[in-house]
């Protein structure tokens, strides 16, 4: 090491390459079926920032606490995260896995997507929005399995596309508090089985 030089340390880990997963965007009126690749719902706690100059759109931004500890947010002022899930599911005549995302309600529909003993690869799930707001409550139906769960696509490592999902929505912002607090290595996680 050249002298005056001092390592980096106590940096994150950068994330681990993976391909893009593109959420599936579920809409009103009608059923929507694909069939699950993760063995587990995926949840993570989020904030809502709202629209700040020269920025015109909110975002959301996972919390960095377990429970009642320390957090970029203030929990005071705006509350708990609130809890959103996530999915790797196989879309018919798409040729990579989805992002499918779940609320509470839907999480809700069947005890088996909270059931951490229950591995869900290979069911047919189907879901429907509720309202018309884009993020709005959904309805979920699981189905049987399919009939040959060695042919479905390979489950992505989804902390790895999740937190991805929410770093790129973030790359243009510049002021980033998740990256303030340490990282992603502190995002309060579950269901990683399988990963």
């Amino acid at each position: 090491m050249p002298p005056g030089r001092q390592p980096r340390i106590g940096e994150p880990p950068p994330l681990p390459r993976v391909g893009r997963c593109d959420p599936y965007r579920v809409t009103v009126g009608h059923w929507h079926r694909m069939t699950i690749l993760s063995h587990h719902v995926f949840s993570i706690h989020l904030h809502y920032i709202p629209p700040t100059p020269p920025f015109t759109k909110g975002r959301t931004q996972p919390c960095t606490s377990k429970k009642d500890g320390e957090c970029w947010c203030n929990h005071k002022k705006r509350g708990p995260g609130r809890w959103h899930g996530w999915l790797a599911v196989q879309v018919e005549g798409y040729p990579k896995p989805r992002l499918l995302g779940l609320t509470p309600a839907a999480a809700r529909c069947d005890l088996r997507f909270s059931d951490a003993g229950y591995d869900l690869r290979g069911h047919v799930i189907e879901v429907k929005r509720l309202t018309e707001y884009f993020n709005g409550e959904m309805e979920a139906r699981l189905l049987d399995r399919v009939e040959n769960p060695g042919a479905l696509m390979r489950e992505p490592c989804m902390w790895a596309v999740v937190m991805r999902l929410y770093e790129a929505g973030d790359r243009d912002a510049g002021d980033n508090p998740f990256h303030k607090v340490g990282g992603i290595s502190q995002v309060f996680r579950t269901g990683e089985k399988g990963q």
